[in-house]
């Protein structure tokens, strides 16, 4: 617990340096309706991972399960300098999906959504004993995984296909 703790407090502290102009969260733990994100000065984003145990799991029908170390979300406009750093040091980082309908999206050191670039952008992870997986199963689901990268995938961000 102490692990996730710190986790939590790091992804916490790390998201301040980057401004947003959506509203309140959505339902079921997804993101708000308007995600934008604009780093017109300097982000730094960082998870360290000693021993690493972050897990994702969503079952049934109809859900998103959206993982994101050191990443952005939603449209995303880097006009500054943003750094982007997943270090993780043994365990795993799992992202899973199982039943109908379902969206499984792992950023790590990644922008996903609608993704400009006009400042200079930074992604790193390493890894070192370490298993990061994504994994879909069932039917008429869909899986999309991205460690330090950009996907300008405007529909695997919080939503359906």
């Amino acid at each position: 617990m102490k692990k996730l703790s710190v986790l939590a407090l790091a992804l916490f502290a790390a998201s301040a340096f980057a401004t947003s102009g959506g509203g309140s969260g959505g339902g079921s733990g997804g993101p708000s309706a308007s995600t934008d994100v604009v780093i017109s000065g300097t982000s730094t984003q960082s998870a360290t991972l000693n021993s690493v145990n972050v897990s994702n799991r969503v079952s049934g029908n109809d859900n998103v399960g959206q993982q994101n170390l050191a990443s952005n979300a939603g449209d995303i406009d880097i006009r500054g300098r943003s750094t982007q750093t997943v270090s993780a040091r043994g365990g795993s980082i799992t992202n899973t999906v199982t039943g109908t309908d379902n969206v499984a999206s792992q950023n790590l050191s990644s922008n996903i959504g609608q993704v400009s670039i006009s400042g200079t952008s930074t992604q790193t992870t390493s890894t070192t004993y370490a298993n990061v997986s994504n994994n879909v199963s069932g039917r008429d689901n869909s899986g999309t995984q991205n460690i330090a990268s950009n996907n300008s995938c405007t529909t695997c961000v919080g939503g359906h296909r």
